[in-house]
């Protein structure tokens, strides 16, 4: 019986194709709240196992992602935009002051 899906991409990958880091892909999946993902390999030796990610599925939860914001209200959009600017500046003034003399 072939598979439901045609193609599948390993966690790097799919992680660059959602737009985050990989070790974020990874902490998705143990908290049970990232895209569906399968086990590939031979279940003989576990060093020959890997995780991949159909393509098909990935395309499902990106859809399904963006549907969620675009369902968000704008004013919770402008709340989480105006957050996000707030700590980006916070980190700036961080990074840019002097550091505290050590006297």
């Amino acid at each position: 019986m072939a598979p439901m899906w045609r193609e599948a991409l390993p966690s790097r990958e799919a992680a660059k194709l959602l737009g985050i880091s990989p070790r974020t892909l990874e902490n998705w999946r143990q908290a049970g709240k990232g895209p569906p993902h399968l086990y590939a390999g031979s279940n003989d030796s576990p060093f020959a196992r890997g995780i991949i990610y159909p393509l098909d599925w990935l395309m499902d939860f990106l859809e399904a992602r963006e549907a969620a914001r675009a369902a968000l209200k704008p004013e919770a959009l402008a709340a989480r935009a105006a957050t996000r600017a707030r700590n980006a500046s916070r980190a700036r003034e961080s990074s840019t002051s002097p550091a505290p003399d050590a006297t």
